[in-house]
């Protein structure tokens, strides 16, 4: 288990973040938003409040679940996410080739750039349970986050 560094102050972000949901999603904006709220997740995970977490997961289901087209329903819309969600690889979502890439060319400023996103979507992806590739590999998934970080510091 990682233990999150700056919990307090994350937790803080969160506090500005736990907003209602809109009536249209603009994932220019809610992509950031749902970061933070996975992380929060991932922090009440790691610290046994699952309740907390649960909370926090049907929201993010919520916003997932949100018509994007005129007389789409609720259900057609979380339907459309979990096609898109269950296409993306878990290499996709660690950004694999990109940093593989990366230490080729001996980049390592790009490099730590692709684990720092990929760390945002390890994290708030995977805390959800919603994205089958990354549930049937939890333990490399956590592993990988352990790896990310400690490359990060």
């Amino acid at each position: 288990m990682t233990k999150v560094c700056y919990e307090d102050e994350i937790l803080d972000i969160y506090s500005l973040v736990n907003i209602g949901l809109p009536i249209k999603v603009n994932f220019d904006i809610w992509t950031w938003i749902l970061s933070i709220w996975g992380l929060q997740a991932y922090i009440y995970e790691q610290n046994g409040e699952v309740i907390k977490k649960a909370i926090i997961v049907e929201k993010i289901k919520e916003v997932y679940s949100q018509p994007k087209r005129e007389k789409e329903t609720k259900q057609e819309a979380w339907e459309f996410f979990q096609r898109i969600a269950n296409r993306q690889t878990f290499e996709e979502i660690c950004n694999k080739r990109q940093i593989e890439s990366c230490i080729l060319e001996n980049d390592k400023k790009l490099e730590l750039g692709y684990r720092l996103s990929a760390l945002y979507n390890m994290i708030s992806y995977g805390v959800t349970g919603f994205y089958l590739n990354l549930e049937a590999n939890k333990e490399k998934l956590k592993e990988e986050i352990t790896d990310y970080i400690g490359k990060l510091k």
